[in-house]
């Protein structure tokens, strides 16, 4: 498994990275991502916390739309066999 360290400016942070920083995206900026290719066994703790996340939704009376919720799930864990 590799990983990857890149030096990224301001506007080419990813939203998913920026949103999580306590300052949020500061223009001018630049900033050190590394990126790692997950393990089979952290995907698949990745899934199972997004499928409890639906759960809780359900199960809290939110109207959840099937096809939007497998469409959702198909583009956030691809198959890897295709």
């Amino acid at each position: 498994m590799g990983k990857v360290t890149v030096v990224v400016s301001a506007s080419e942070l990813p939203d998913v990275v920026a949103n999580t920083l306590p300052g949020g995206r500061i223009p001018g900026m630049r900033y050190r991502l590394t990126v790692e290719e997950l393990s089979q066994e952290a995907r698949l703790v990745a899934l199972r916390e997004h499928v409890a996340k639906g759960i809780a939704q359900a199960d809290a009376g939110q109207l959840l739309d099937e096809d939007e919720v497998f469409g959702d799930l198909q583009k956030e864990y691809p198959n890897p066999d295709i």
